[in-house]
């Protein structure tokens, strides 16, 4: 049975100080705001600006994320976890991640060991990169590292990412990524930052960021 507002039946309309509306099937009524916060207050419009910048940044990583972050997407999307997670490493002006807060970024949890010592060195579209895998060695098919790429913007803020490989590993403690300039803010650019970590069909590892050595 449908349940009818008693004196105007459907509404989904204002009247006066009265806002009536439908509610899961139920039609209700509420009295309207005296006085509605100024949405263009400076932190009001500094939080949509780190926001803003950081969902257009969770919609580059998704894929990403839907390997790094699935443990934790608990009644929530990877998405959500990774703007949750980061968002603070926003910078107030909105404009991208900046390069000490970068390193923090987490890009996956999970209960494997970290990778040791990651380094990145060459630049440019082929990178050599390195790690210690003392505490986890890669010794089965099963064990696998994801790399991904950051890119910043003419104000040296992170504001793109590209993964890059999720690369099969045995004993092998380096691999060589070609790794693509792309297009940011109309301007071709490289790389700043890589990320990675291990995975398998189970779970992941912390995630490594760390700079590039040109």
């Amino acid at each position: 049975m449908k349940t009818q507002n008693p004196l105007i039946g459907r509404a989904s309309q204002k009247f006066a100080n009265s806002i009536f509306q439908t509610w899961k099937g139920i039609n209700v009524v509420r009295s309207k705001p005296i006085e509605v916060s100024n949405p263009q207050s400076p932190a009001q419009t500094t939080q949509r600006g780190k926001f803003t910048q950081m969902v257009n940044l969770g919609r580059q990583y998704l894929n990403t994320a839907k390997l790094g972050l699935k443990g934790l997407a608990i009644r929530k999307s990877e998405f959500n976890v990774f703007i949750g997670e980061n968002i603070a490493l926003q910078s107030d002006d909105g404009q991208g991640i900046s390069d000490s807060n970068i390193i923090n970024l987490v890009g996956s949890k999970g209960t494997l060991s970290k990778l040791n010592n990651v380094a990145y060195t060459g630049g440019g579209a082929t990178t050599l990169v390195t790690w210690l895998n003392s505490d986890r060695p890669f010794s089965t098919p099963q064990d696998r590292i994801c790399f991904g790429a950051f890119y910043e913007n003419a104000l040296f803020r992170t504001v793109s990412y590209r993964e890059v490989s999720r690369t099969t590993l045995a004993t092998a403690q380096s691999a060589t990524l070609n790794v693509p300039s792309i297009l940011v803010n109309g301007q071709l650019k490289g790389f700043s930052f890589l990320i990675a970590f291990a995975f398998n069909d189970e779970n992941v590892a912390d995630s490594t960021v760390t700079s590039v050595t040109v």
